[in-house]
């Protein structure tokens, strides 16, 4: 396991790299101007040669590239453009945040998905389990801005139950939450469906080619659930 994921953090060095590279040559071929955009159009010639020496817009886009990712190797991210800050002290403002909503989707998805999925094997082919799979269609169909749009537009202008944005409270946190879980949710839910059916399906058989007389109740429910599942 450990040889395994440090293989994978070693496969991601070059990922990363290339990540880069791509995204700083695609920013090089767009038109426009980065110092332009941060003086101004009315800006002299001699202030946008100076800035464009200052953030070494100047040099060739292989030495730019190979100093940037020097700079990333130390730590240094370079600064906002918008906001003229270090792009660590933004990163260091939004992390919790983040961070917060990760985990709150995370838990949602796979606590809904857990029970909707085992729900649904337990009661094949029931309303519940026709209900399920039609919002695990609708969860993965959709994409998730849409799904945000719909959920502000039900639960915060027409109920006015929820607010629109902000932070601070666990009632601004629901909506965002629900919205990046609902793909998960759904992916969740049809695996744990299925390897639900599978697994009772195959201790049913288990149990009814057994010829052990000291595992009748065990037998019994697995055959129950094997019988409930087979339905499907």
């Amino acid at each position: 396991m450990l040889t395994f994921i440090v293989r994978r953090l070693l496969l991601a060095v070059p990922v990363l790299l290339g990540v880069v590279f791509v995204v700083m040559l695609t920013v090089d071929l767009l038109p426009g101007d980065a110092v332009t955009l941060m003086l101004g159009e009315h800006a002299t010639k001699d202030a946008v040669a100076k800035l464009r020496d200052h953030l070494g817009l100047d040099k060739p886009f292989v030495v730019r590239y190979l100093e940037y990712v020097s700079r990333v190797a130390r730590g240094d991210l370079g600064r906002s453009i918008q906001q003229n800050r270090p792009v660590s002290q933004e990163l260091a403002d939004a992390w919790p945040a983040t961070l917060q909503l990760t985990v709150a989707a995370l838990v949602l998805a796979a606590v809904a998905g857990i029970v909707a999925g085992v729900a649904s094997a337990v009661w094949p082919n029931s309303f519940f389990d026709a209900l399920a799979r039609l919002g695990s269609l609708f969860g993965l169909s959709m994409p998730i801005f849409w799904t945000g749009l719909v959920l502000i537009v039900v639960f915060s202008l027409w109920l006015n139950w929820l607010p629109v944005g902000g932070s601070g409270s666990l009632s601004h946190l629901v909506l965002p939450a629900v919205t990046l879980a609902m793909p998960s949710v759904a992916m969740v839910s049809r695996m744990t469906r299925s390897a639900s059916m599978m697994a009772a399906a195959a201790r049913s058989r288990a149990c009814s080619i057994s010829k052990r007389a000291d595992f009748p109740l065990r037998c019994a429910a697995l055959a129950a659930l094997g019988f409930s599942t087979s339905r499907r």
